[in-house]
C-alpha cells in the first residue's frame, strides 16, 4: 500500500520544514509526487530503495527531499549543481529511474491562469492546480550508481599523501603511487587556506601584480631513466593527455617563482650541469627592479607573467 500523503498534507509539512510556503515549495512537492508515483514506490515503507538526484539548491530541493524521504546524510539525496528545476528518482531494486523537470512554460501558464494576482501568489495557486503535463516533462533514464555512492557503503579510508587529511568513499585520486584528495590533485576549490592568502610583506607590492609562487612536481618512469616536470596544477591535464604515464612515479615537489627558477632547481636535483635560461635577461617593464627572460618563460619573479 502506497502511503503517500495528499498535496495539502505535504504542503503543510513543507512549510514547517522549509520555514515558509512559497511557489518553489509547491512546485517541488508536485514534482516529487509525480516522480515517486511513476516509480510506484512507497517513500515511507520503501525509502531504502529510493535515491534522488536534484539539480538545483533552491526551495524546490527541500520539498523534493521531504516527499521522496531522501536525506543527504543518508546518502540517498545527491546534488548536481546544474541550476535546473529538475530531479531524477531511482529505484535501486529494479534499476528504473525517471527524471522530472519543470517546464519553462509553467510560469506563463500560472500567469495566464491567475492574471490579476501578484506573481508569487499566482504561481502558488497555479502550481497546486495545473496538471502534471502542463507543469513538467518526464523522461525514463538510466542512472549508473557506483557501489561507493550507495547508501550504507562501507569502504577503506585513505589518507592524502600531500595534506594528510582522510578521504572517504573512494573520492581520492591515485597518481602514480600516491593517493591525493581532490584539492591536492589540483581541482578548483571553494576556499583558500590562510597559508595561501599570506604573502611575505617585503614582496606584497609585487605579488599583488602577479600570481603566487607556483608548485612544481617531477614525475619519472618506474626505472628512473625518464622524467618530466610541470606545475602541480597541470599534473591532472598532463595525465589526461598522456604526457605523464599512468605508471609514473612521483619524485620531487618544490616551489619556484618562474619557469627558469624551476628548471634551475630541477637540474640541481637531477645532478645535471647548471641550467642556462633561454635568451638574454631584461629588466622588468613594471619597474620592480627584477629581471626576467622574455624569450623563455616571460615570467618576472616579482610581478608574474609579463605580457
Amino acid at each position: 500500500m502506497n502511503r503517500m500523503k495528499s498535496l495539502p498534507e505535504y504542503l503543510e509539512l513543507a512549510a514547517v520544514a522549509h520555514g515558509h510556503i512559497c511557489a518553489g515549495q509547491v512546485l517541488g512537492v508536485r514534482l516529487a509526487m509525480l516522480g515517486i508515483r511513476e516509480l510506484g514506490l512507497d517513500p515511507i515503507a520503501e525509502r531504502k530503495r529510493i535515491v534522488t538526484y536534484v539539480e538545483i539548491d533552491r526551495c524546490v530541493t527541500d520539498a523534493v527531499a521531504l516527499v521522496a524521504n531522501c536525506r543527504l546524510g543518508k546518502r540517498a539525496l545527491k546534488f548536481r549543481d546544474w541550476g535546473k528545476v529538475a530531479a531524477t528518482f531511482c529505484d535501486l531494486q529494479t534499476g528504473r529511474a525517471i527524471r522530472i523537470a519543470a517546464k519553462e512554460s509553467s510560469k506563463q501558464a500560472a500567469k495566464d491562469l491567475f492574471p490579476d494576482l501578484p506573481r508569487e501568489e499566482a504561481q502558488q495557486k497555479a502550481y497546486a492546480q495545473l496538471s502534471d503535463d502542463v507543469l513538467f516533462s518526464k523522461e525514463w533514464v538510466k542512472v549508473e550508481i557506483h557501489p561507493e555512492d550507495l547508501p550504507g557503503f562501507k569502504g577503506p579510508r585513505v589518507v592524502c599523501a600531500e595534506c594528510g587529511e582522510g578521504i572517504n568513499f573512494k573520492r581520492e585520486v591515485t597518481v602514480g603511487n600516491r593517493p591525493l584528495c581532490r584539492r591536492c590533485f589540483g581541482e578548483d576549490m571553494y576556499y583558500e587556506s590562510p597559508a595561501e592568502q599570506s604573502v611575505n610583506p617585503a614582496e606584497r607590492r609585487y605579488r599583488a601584480k602577479g600570481p603566487a609562487r607556483s608548485a612544481y612536481e617531477v614525475w619519472g618512469s618506474p626505472d628512473g631513466k625518464d622524467y618530466l616536470s610541470c606545475r602541480a596544477e597541470d599534473v591532472a591535464d598532463y595525465l589526461r593527455r598522456g604526457l605523464i604515464e599512468k605508471d609514473a612515479v612521483f619524485q620531487h615537489r618544490f616551489e619556484a617563482d618562474t619557469g627558469e627558477e624551476a628548471s634551475a632547481v630541477l637540474y640541481l636535483r637531477r645532478g645535471r650541469k647548471p641550467y642556462l635560461p633561454q635568451g638574454e635577461p631584461k629588466e622588468c617593464p613594471n619597474g620592480c627592479g627584477a629581471f626576467y627572460y622574455p624569450e623563455g618563460s616571460g615570467q618576472c619573479p616579482n610581478c608574474g607573467q609579463i605580457s
